[in-house]
């Protein structure tokens, strides 16, 4: 199960002989923050595929763009601050490939112990 199935996941309880939902994420992150980050990996496997990177094309790839967010705070800390919403943007784009990433280590971990 991947972030994005876990935030659609229920936990089934019965209370009183009804069946309640609740969803696994709560408090902690927004769920409309994991649709988001759903949303923008949906559209980088649109532009770029699936990819089965290795982790140093991982590592390559998020340093790019934490040097995007790094490159316009520097920007946002000479006034006038100018670009919140880029700011966001890009830091959308970094977790999205770092939750890609994380997934593709956890899947070669449970490929390997089902060995």
């Amino acid at each position: 199960m991947n972030l994005f199935n876990l935030a659609y996941y229920r936990i089934k309880k019965k209370i009183g002989g009804e069946k309640m939902t609740y969803p696994i994420i709560t408090g902690y992150i927004n769920m409309s923050t994991v649709e988001e980050i759903e949303n923008e990996r949906e559209r980088q496997v649109k532009k770029f595929g699936i990819q089965n990177l290795n982790d140093l094309e991982s590592l390559s790839i998020t340093m790019e763009e934490l040097g995007e967010v790094a490159m316009i705070e520097t920007k946002n800390n000479i006034p006038p601050i100018e670009n919140v919403g880029g700011l966001q943007n890009e830091l959308l784009q970094t977790i999205t490939v770092l939750v890609a990433w994380y997934e593709r280590v956890k899947n070669r971990k449970e490929s390997e112990e089902e060995k």
